[in-house]
């Protein structure tokens, strides 16, 4: 099951626009996880994406497809399990007594350097349709692009 696939699908029911949005979700939020630099808030985001995803291969009878979502979706509560520390203080509305595991400090170059790597993921949707070759030659090098803004936090927190 692809993104297209699942576009045509919906369209049956006048959903094409909704199966659209649901694909780029896909794409915006598992970036966030593969490139880790923002794995929490694509964790957060992944709740109602496969919430929502589960309750379309309910509705259309899907075979085994809510199984794996479930699966998906205790994946990503083991991956927010891990950032609990960050909740404390929603639920306690900042009142929290509890102390907060530090990551490392980002920079606005750095986020900069990330984001250009996800305008090249979103370019190499387009361009599948075209030449697949050459979108995974640009989605690869959106990745590499991306993974370099550690390299580039790194470097700019050794110069402060």
């Amino acid at each position: 099951m692809g993104p297209v696939w699942l576009i045509d699908e919906l369209s049956k029911y006048g959903l094409g626009f909704y199966g659209t949005f649901i694909a780029y979700s896909q794409v915006i939020i598992g970036y966030f996880l593969v490139t880790t630099r923002y794995k929490l808030l694509g964790s957060i985001m992944m709740l109602p994406l496969l919430a929502n995803i589960l309750m379309v291969t309910i509705s259309l009878h899907w075979q085994g497809t809510p199984l794996v979502i479930c699966f998906f979706l205790i994946l990503d509560g083991i991956l927010l399990w891990q950032y609990r520390d960050f909740f404390r203080p929603l639920i306690d509305e900042g009142k929290g007594d509890t102390e907060l595991n530090l990551r490392p400090i980002r920079t606005w170059i750095g986020h900069l350097v990330w984001m250009a790597g996800l305008a090249l993921q979103i370019l190499s949707i387009s361009v599948s349709y075209f030449n697949w070759p050459l979108s995974l030659g640009i989605s690869l090098a959106g990745l590499v692009i991306s993974l370099m803004s550690f390299l580039v936090d790194k470097k700019l927190r050794m110069r402060m």
